[in-house]
């Protein structure tokens, strides 16, 4: 098991890797291949202050030939690597919170063909990334760790962070409580984020009818339509599913970001199958198609739910 001094050595060692990664891509150091296209893609370009921000990256060979490339685009596996520059002006590198080693081969990626991945970038190893009201610009370089060669630069992608009705400044400003509450909405899970937890409450009591209220919702709905293990305690929570359904009943599903609508079908499903109710589940799981059909990519959330025969 890996201690917490090694973790935090390890999370430095990718932020160091992260500025030398965009560094050697202003200088060109680095090859720069045209073989292949990197797209981003925000969920929403305007959020407010607090809101949870998702982006889906997306790598295609728009050349005549296959191309060997490291098979994965999230940013804990350390193929890609995200810059964020705010009002300042200073360019920051997005630091996952956590790192997979995973010991990835390179794969053949066809003529035509693409790979995509969608994740949340609003908080990570640094706390939250975006603070503060603005304007932010979010690029990304894609590179192949093994071999340090082969470097595609994306266009950046304008986000506009809005004043909301306060939630936001109360969301951010928690101390450790605003801390956990971060981990909680990025993880939509953790029982031992106590204090996290206990603040996502309170704002849904302070700011019932702010979108982030909805947000934290659909996190703690998610956290109890299945079990979890605290290793603080060493038990495990059974899910809750009744209690899931009431959150869900309180969100107002438009506004959910597109990534988070496809989160909510899934646990609304996971809560009756956690009931032995599988055939309200599986309908209840056909409406994500449209939504994944226009973005591939959240087909991974599909993974999380315990519905058989999809």
């Amino acid at each position: 098991m890996i201690s917490k001094n090694e973790v935090m050595l390890l999370r430095l060692l990718l932020e160091l890797l992260c500025c030398v990664v965009f560094i050697l891509c202003r200088t060109h150091a680095f090859a720069v291949t045209t073989d292949l296209y990197l797209t981003l893609q925000l969920d929403k370009e305007t959020v407010v202050l607090g809101e949870p921000v998702y982006l889906t990256a997306t790598l295609k060979n728009q050349s005549t030939k296959s191309v060997a490339i490291f098979p994965s685009l999230f940013p804990e596996d350390s193929g890609l690597q995200i810059e964020v520059i705010g009002a300042d002006a200073k360019p920051r590198s997005f630091m996952p919170y956590s790192l997979d080693l995973n010991d990835f081969t390179l794969n053949e990626l066809p003529p035509g063909e693409s790979i995509s991945a969608a994740f949340s970038i609003f908080y990570g190893g640094r706390g939250w990334t975006f603070p503060n009201v603005g304007i932010y610009k979010i690029s990304a370089v894609f590179s192949n760790p093994a071999q340090g060669t082969v470097m595609v630069k994306s266009d950046s992608v304008e986000l506009t962070v809005e004043e909301d009705d306060g939630g936001g400044e109360f969301l951010l400003q928690g101390g450790t409580a605003s801390q956990e509450a971060g981990k909680f909405l990025m993880w939509q899970s953790g029982d031992h984020l106590r204090a996290g937890i206990a603040h996502l409450k309170s704002l849904i009591e302070q700011y019932p009818k702010s979108i982030l209220a909805d947000y934290s919702r659909l996190a703690l709905a998610h956290n109890l339509s299945r079990p979890f293990r605290d290793y603080g305690i060493n038990k495990v929570r059974k899910a809750n599913p009744s209690i899931a359904r009431k959150y869900l009943e309180e969100i107002i599903f438009e506004r959910l970001t597109p990534y988070l609508q496809v989160d909510y079908i899934v646990t609304e499903s996971r809560s009756y199958a956690a009931q032995g109710n599988i055939e309200r589940a599986r309908i209840i799981l056909l409406r994500a198609d449209f939504l994944i059909e226009k973005q591939p990519a959240y087909r991974v959330l599909l993974q999380q739910s315990s519905v058989v025969g999809r």
